[in-house]
């Protein structure tokens, strides 16, 4: 769907944030890409997106090589919706409905279509009951929310997410991931940054890890984790699921599968080695 043939990108300041980078993503991917601050993971997406233009080589969609004309970037972000890691740099609305309600307006969508849409997507993000609330007035977590509402409004092909678990708690995590795989599930492509390898770990199918602005490694969650070369040189940890699974020997018990889920290893154990 999306593809980065040997693109490099640099700053202003000549920083070269992304370093001859080809990386291909399928329709109907879940993708998590792990790395430290400075690792490119949101430089690859904003090139992603066509935020960012590629200094050298090229970018395609849908087997289209993007030329950066006007046409060429509506398309790509018709299909291709991003949320930043920090909301208070998409935010601008005074209000929450006029911030979700924003790129439809734009774009010249029926007022009723409109409304069923943000609705929806209100109700998608449980944040229904702020629907009127001035946004200079929002939580962080709220604030979160109604950035990846106001994406989730226009529908788009795939989702792009920088570090969504940042600074939200526990319990609005769960409820994301949920929603993420409920997407998923109905067809979407997702990208998620995140520098929780725990997260990483549980949720994705595919496990992309940057460093310096190139990818250090991509394969199955199972893969990228039992290479401790690559963990170690990405300054990265163990998920507490894996390691368990590992210090017990029982890894090789799902083998079948690209990552244990932590019902799955308590399961085992409970069968196996309770008393």
């Amino acid at each position: 769907m999306i593809e980065l043939a040997d693109v490099t990108f640099e700053y202003p300041d000549k920083t070269a944030a992304v370093k001859n980078l080809s990386l291909k993503i399928k329709a109907g991917e879940k993708i998590a890409i792990l790395g430290g601050n400075g690792a490119g993971k949101s430089s690859l997406f904003l090139l992603l997106n066509g935020i960012h233009k590629t200094g050298s080589g090229k970018l395609y969609f849908k087997g289209q090589e993007v030329k950066y004309s006007k046409k060429d970037l509506l398309n790509l972000r018709k299909s291709t919706g991003i949320v930043f890691q920090d909301p208070e740099t998409q935010i601008f609305s005074s209000s929450v409905y006029e911030e979700i309600s924003f790129g439809l307006e734009n774009l010249k969508y029926a007022e009723n279509e409109i409304k069923a849409r943000v609705d929806h997507a209100l109700q998608l993000l449980e944040i229904a009951d702020i629907k009127q609330k001035p946004t200079h007035l929002l939580s962080y977590g709220e604030k979160k929310k109604v950035s990846i509402a106001g994406i989730l409004v226009m529908d788009p092909e795939i989702l792009i997410l920088d570090e969504p678990d940042a600074c939200l708690d526990p319990v609005t995590v769960s409820n994301l991931i949920k929603l993420l795989d409920d997407l998923h599930q109905k067809g979407k492509t997702i990208l998620m940054s995140t520098q929780d390898v725990n997260l990483a770990y549980s949720w994705a199918e595919r496990i992309i890890v940057m460093k310096n602005g190139i990818i250090l490694k991509d394969g199955l969650p199972s893969e990228i984790f039992s290479n401790l070369k690559v963990i170690k040189e990405a300054s990265l940890e163990l998920p507490v699921v894996y390691e368990i699974a590992v210090k017990l020997n029982i890894q090789s018990k799902f083998k079948q599968k690209p990552n244990i889920k932590k019902d799955d290893l308590i399961k085992y154990i409970k069968k196996n080695i309770s008393p």
